[in-house]
Formats: structure tokens, sequence, C-alpha cells
């Protein structure tokens, strides 16, 4: 039986781009951790927005959330920033 995942959520803000051309010429379609330690993503975002909301399911506790969003395949950058970070079991901010 497969134990439940940990669940990280990640607000992401954006700068000089929409949600919907971040999510299409940005993300990585083939994340590093998919399969491995990622179990899913899920994104919510309005396609026009400058926010997104990437939940993560995780088969290990969650990384960092710069890694997290890395291994997931949300690119950082300046423009690119992490808002928030909860873990959904706890409901407590992510540890940096």
């Amino acid at each position: 039986m497969r134990t439940p995942p940990h669940i990280q959520v990640l607000s992401l803000h954006l700068v000089g781009i929409t949600a919907a051309d971040y999510l299409a010429h940005m993300v990585d379609a083939d994340p590093p951790a998919a399969g491995i330690a990622l179990r899913s993503v899920h994104v919510a975002a309005e396609p026009l927005s400058d926010t997104l909301t990437a939940s993560l399911a995780w088969d290990v506790s969650p990384p960092a959330p710069a890694r997290a969003a890395h291994l997931a395949g949300f690119p950082l950058s300046e423009d690119v920033t992490i808002t928030s970070c909860v873990e959904l079991a706890t409901a407590l901010p992510c540890a940096a």
C-alpha cells in the first residue's frame, strides 16, 4: 500500500509574463523529480494573472521551496519568485 503523499503548496509571483505564457514556455514538462520523489503536480492560475499556485505531492519530505520549485519544473528568477509555501499536512510554513 502506498503511503499518503506530503503536499507542498508554492505560490509564485510573475513579473513581465502572464501565468499562461509562463506555463507554456518556461515550465519543464518533464521535471527532474518526476517519478522519483515527485508524485504529482497540480497548477491553479488564471491565464492573464501574475500569480500561480503549484500543489506538489511528494513521496518524501518536501525539499526547501526553491529546490522544490526547481525539481518540479518551475524555474525561478528575479522575475519569478516564491511568495509563500505551505505544507498541508502540518499547515505550517515550509522550512527554508
